[in-house]
């Protein structure tokens, strides 16, 4: 059997579920329909939704919608009570192919005791029943979470908030990042490296964690002329944060791997840096970006009129966004953006 056939539309690798593993009632798998399909299959919103059926899509990715609210509920549950994500399963396959994607799946799911399968649903080996649950299930890291003081900023009032030192994947450039090719290269590099570190993490030291999301430090030689309108003189730095136990050793290894796939243009750009901002003042955006300007001033007034300065240092003179949702997937009225000053 072709082991592609059991990775569903939805990002599910159904070859690890207790309805494909069991005996009695034995499910095929999602895509091997049959006259007699499980309930579970006959049932499924997604296995059944229109553009899947309809347009013969292969992954639930290929939708205008994904994710929609069928996967992100299917998502969510998976979450809390298997620790497997259907959407980070699509990213990784949208971005590495299903063969890189179910390479990964072997290594997690296969028993080291009997080369037998791990059940998902059951935290168990399905042929020789080693008990994997409490040793093999990983908590998974989000940062977001644990740090909510760094990216849960008032939407209607600016505060004070201790930056700590942290890890970053960076790129630098320059440019209009609407329309610059070197930041469309900066974004086809960093994301890949970013979701193979995270693979290479959960292999060699079954330690899981969430992709944290895209920032920005945006400046001009000339703070007194940097203009929200005008772009084109732009220099940049896009990052990712990475967790502290990323070594550079796993950051090189996660390059050479996706350089093996697809070798994007901006792969040679990329850097391993601590950044520490310390003291800093920050507000949440909620709109697009062209609108920043009125929060921007907003957090600039707060700053002087309570008795602090811009940090002078090079990265005190750099505006700092974290782009909290994905612009492919949020309305842009709806998109949350922290923006951030350091100050003293």
């Amino acid at each position: 059997m072709n082991k592609n056939s059991l990775v569903a539309p939805c990002g599910m690798n159904c070859s690890v579920c207790i309805a494909y593993l069991r005996e009695k009632n034995k499910c095929p798998g999602c895509r091997l329909f049959n006259a007699s399909e499980p309930v579970t299959i006959a049932g499924c919103k997604i296995k059944n939704c229109e553009v899947i059926q309809k347009d013969k899509a292969e992954f639930c990715f290929a939708c205008d919608d994904f994710p929609c609210r069928n996967l992100n509920h299917l998502d969510k549950r998976y979450r809390t009570k298997y620790n497997m994500s259907m959407v980070e399963n699509l990213e990784y396959i949208k971005s590495e192919g299903v063969e890189k994607f179910l390479e990964n799946e072997d290594v997690r799911w296969t028993c080291s005791e009997c080369g037998g399968t791990i059940c998902v649903h059951k935290g168990y080996c399905y042929s020789c029943g080693k008990i994997y649950w409490n040793v093999r299930k990983m908590t998974k890291i989000d940062l977001k979470k644990e740090n909510k003081e760094l990216y849960t900023p008032s939407i209607k009032e600016p505060s004070l908030v201790d930056v700590p030192e942290m890890k970053f994947l960076m790129i630098d450039g320059e440019g209009d990042p609407n329309t610059s090719q070197e930041y469309q290269d900066a974004m086809e590099a960093l994301f890949p490296v970013s979701y193979k570190t995270k693979f290479i993490s959960k292999k060699e030291k079954s330690q899981d964690y969430v992709v944290m999301p895209l920032e920005g430090l945006w400046w001009v030689d000339n703070m007194e002329d940097f203009s929200i309108e005008d772009k084109s003189s732009w220099k940049w730095t896009a990052m990712i944060r990475q967790p502290d136990f990323i070594s550079k050793r796993m950051i090189n290894d996660a390059i050479e791997e996706v350089e093996k796939k697809k070798n994007p243009a901006a792969l040679s750009k990329i850097r391993l840096e601590s950044l520490h901002e310390g003291l800093s003042a920050q507000i949440m955006h909620i709109g697009p970006y062209s609108e920043e300007g009125p929060t921007v001033a907003k957090l600039h007034s707060f700053i002087e009129e309570n008795g602090y300065k811009f940090d002078g240092s090079n990265l005190g003179q750099k505006h700092h966004e974290i782009y909290i949702s994905d612009m492919r997937r949020t309305k842009p009225e709806r998109l949350k953006t922290v923006i951030r000053q350091p100050v003293k």
